[in-house]
């Protein structure tokens, strides 16, 4: 758990890719490792934003007041920060997926994800630039679907593998 930050759903200790460890809202365990095993990287995850930010699971300096209103719109949405690149690959699969294609399309759709990219203003110079990582926000009630379709994702990626090694001379 990143310093400052306070565990407010029950978790479960999982070894990370890189051999670390971190604690994981018991509800994601099943998400990390589909993202995981299509080699995704995560560096972050919370499986209802909007209570972790209700209870100040954050710890944030505004007042409870002031955070009422984002934890009221973050409410049943499950959290991820992704790097970009890796943020961008798990849209492109869910792109292609019927179930998740008008999610990760149309923001207007009333089961859409909200996928954002924060722009910092440089220290000096003027210049502005994108954060690293994206935040994804989607509803939890998508969670064990989600899952499904990236075991899925990650089964059809290994029988590829697994036909083009046979099929090498």
């Amino acid at each position: 758990m990143p310093d400052g930050l306070m565990q407010i759903h029950p978790v479960e200790r999982l070894v990370l890719p890189d051999g670390g460890e971190a604690d994981i809202d018991a509800e994601l365990v099943p998400l990390m490792r589909a993202l995981w095993s299509l080699g995704l990287s995560t560096l972050g995850c919370c499986q209802d934003h909007g209570e972790a930010i209700g209870d100040n699971g954050h710890r944030s300096p505004t007042s409870a007041q002031d955070r009422q209103r984002h934890a009221d719109f973050y409410r049943g949405y499950v959290w991820l920060k992704m790097p970009n690149d890796d943020a961008k690959a798990l849209v492109a699969i869910l792109g292609e997926h019927p179930a998740f294609a008008h999610r990760v399309r149309r923001w207007t759709h009333p089961e859409a994800w909200m996928n954002i990219v924060y722009m910092f203003p440089e220290d000096e110079g003027g210049g502005a630039e994108l954060a690293d990582a994206a935040q994804l926000h989607f509803p939890r009630s998508q969670l064990s679907e989600l899952v499904g379709v990236l075991f899925s994702a990650d089964q059809r990626e290994s029988e590829t593998e697994q036909a083009a090694t046979h099929q090498a001379p």
